[in-house]
């Protein structure tokens, strides 16, 4: 049986029963006591099993009760099994059976409010609960509920953390597939890349894994490159989403080191190489620090900065994507090589 704690009492002493049986429930035991019956069962039956299981019984001994043919037997299944756990209600004593069991006394309570000495009872329950169930189990008190709230709040918090994380991984891969293009001359942008990947996706879930170009090989490999596109999509759209939503930069600062710097510009390069910075920005001589304005381009942003000089060969700088989303000042060194 669930309950914890079965009380025998004289009908005649149910009000101190009812006080009883609701201090103990505030404290996390389940109790059970005979209004605990429902319609239709067989009082008897129920209350030989409930005493036959349960692993502690409470006895409230009373002048009725010490006559009460019921309590004396419910008493001595308790006795037997090591589960009785007495309370006097007043000046009578048990019957000298059960006097071998510490009783606690309640003399004097008129079943208003919490029994006097309602820890200590609670305790001495507790303990034989214990017992009764080989230790294995909480002293009769429910476990305290699992904070569900907070475990939600962190699971939240590490899905958030997790797919932005791999939404940034995609980022990076997207612009790795498009650096790639860009090496052989393909005018790819991450738009490009955007769209191509978000058709072969929508082509692949429409044909429903049927071999469709460049899904042709086996069913892993299908499922790997479906993965490599969801990726390229993902990414495109993240970093796209970032850019509208977020403060959006359209400056970069940095400082140069160089011999010499008079007349030094700095131009800022997308994907493809074109010039998003009209004019440039000049270099300050004295300090080496610029700042360059450019022209957000949808899906993509400065891959390089050229730094150009009325005596020197201008020079490429990559901008790392990690640098970049950091915010990082760009910091330069420019080694003059003559024009050829």
């Amino acid at each position: 049986m669930a309950e914890d704690v079965f009380i025998s009492y004289a009908h005649t002493d149910r009000g101190k029963a009812k006080a009883l049986a609701e201090a103990f429930e505030r404290r996390g035991l389940d109790v059970w006591w005979d209004p605990d019956l429902r319609t239709g069962d067989r009082w008897a039956s129920v209350i030989e099993t409930l005493v036959e299981t349960a692993p502690c019984i409470v006895v409230l001994w009373s002048k009725d009760g010490v006559e009460s043919r019921w309590v004396n037997a419910e008493a001595r299944e308790g006795l037997d099994r090591g589960a009785l756990v007495p309370v006097c209600l007043d000046d009578v004593e048990p019957p000298l059976v059960f006097r071998e069991v510490q009783w606690l006394s309640f003399r004097g309570w008129d079943g208003e409010g919490e029994p006097p000495e309602i820890e200590r009872l609670t305790a001495d329950v507790r303990a034989v609960v214990t017992r009764a169930r080989g230790g294995h189990t909480a002293p009769g008190t429910k476990p305290p509920p699992l904070p569900w709230a907070a475990f939600a709040a962190l699971a939240a918090g590490a899905a958030l953390g997790g797919a932005f994380s791999l939404l940034d991984l995609a980022g990076g891969l997207l612009e790795g597939v498009t650096d790639l293009a860009r090496r052989p001359g393909l005018p790819v942008t991450p738009a490009v890349t955007l769209a191509t990947a978000l058709g072969l996706i929508v082509l692949y879930l429409v044909r429903q894994r049927r071999r469709v170009w460049p899904l042709r090989a086996a069913r892993l490999l299908r499922l790997a490159a479906c993965a490599f596109l969801l990726g390229l999509g993902a990414g495109l759209v993240y970093d796209s989403l970032r850019e509208g939503l977020g403060s959006r930069r359209d400056h970069i600062l940095g400082v140069i080191q160089a011999a010499d710097r008079s007349d030094m510009r700095v131009r800022a390069l997308d994907s493809l190489g074109r010039d998003i910075s009209p004019g440039g920005a000049p270099v300050d001589g004295d300090d080496g620090t610029f700042v360059l304005r450019f022209e957000p381009v949808f899906g993509d942003r400065p891959r390089q900065l050229e730094v150009s000089h009325p005596r020197c060969a201008p020079e490429a700088y990559a901008i790392a994507r990690r640098g970049w989303r950091a915010g990082k000042h760009e910091e330069l060194t420019f080694t003059c090589r003559s024009k050829s």
